[in-house]
């Protein structure tokens, strides 16, 4: 079974992240998995280092897992502020459908909507294959206040056109619901924990203070303790 997984972040600069371990896991499992990522935090080489609107190509990528053998599929962007995401709509769409094309895709893990849950949901039905959205957070929350509503409606968009959700909490769940998907299309699917690899700090007094003042959402948006304070966090229980 060949499964392509797409997001919208920075596989190899992200802390370890859901969306690793299950790209790995599966490819563990014996699938073909091949991941499209967002080169977000990109950095301009030269004077003259504008980008490019090719497809890197990376093999065997491994964060989360040992030995897993992921293939990475990178498109292109424009290094400018706000041409980034807007070059990388067209460059994702046409890398996501030459993938098809190519691959015989089986299924669509989708974990983005601004930059690909449009596209992704239309080159699904075009070609029959199911997708299915992972949900984790709600997206608009996480955008500047400008792009807020256009990410909102775009979940509007996605969330009723996806063959499955899976919801990360029973919250996200009636949230994705809310916003126009079937009930009945939405599965809960609640973290897991590799026991391998995770290592409990010790408690922080002060930490868990400010959590229960600010709040968990302020925590896991690194508005705790300074900047990537949550990422922070989440290194401090793992060892990669």
């Amino acid at each position: 079974m060949n499964i392509l997984v797409v997001h919208e972040v920075n596989w190899f600069k992200k802390v370890v992240y859901e969306f690793h371990d299950f790209a790995e896991n599966l490819s563990l499992l014996g699938y073909r998995v091949i991941c499209v990522d967002f080169e977000e935090g990109w950095e301009r080489e030269s004077f003259f280092d504008l980008g490019h609107l090719g497809i890197r190509v990376y093999q065997n990528v491994s964060r989360a897992s040992k030995n897993s053998t992921v293939e990475l599929r990178r498109p292109g962007l424009i290094k400018l502020p706000l041409l980034d995401r807007l070059t990388s709509i067209l460059t994702h769409y046409f890398a996501i459908k030459k993938i098809i094309r190519s691959e015989s895709i089986d299924a669509i893990l989708l974990y983005s909507v601004p930059t690909n849950g449009i596209p992704v949901v239309l080159l699904g039905r075009r070609n029959k294959i199911p997708v299915i959205f992972r949900s984790i957070d709600k997206l608009h929350r996480l955008r500047h206040k400008v792009f807020r509503w256009p990410v909102f409606f775009s979940e509007k968009i996605v969330y009723p056109r996806v063959d499955r959700i899976l919801a990360l909490t029973p919250k996200l769940a009636d949230y994705v619901c809310q916003l126009g998907a079937e009930r009945e299309k939405v599965t809960l699917l609640l973290p897991g924990i590799n026991r391998e690899l995770f290592r409990p700090a010790p408690r922080d007094a002060q930490l868990m203070d400010s959590i229960h003042t600010i709040g968990s959402y302020d925590l896991l948006n690194g508005k705790i303790g300074g900047k990537n304070a949550g990422q922070s966090v989440h290194k401090r229980q793992f060892d990669q």
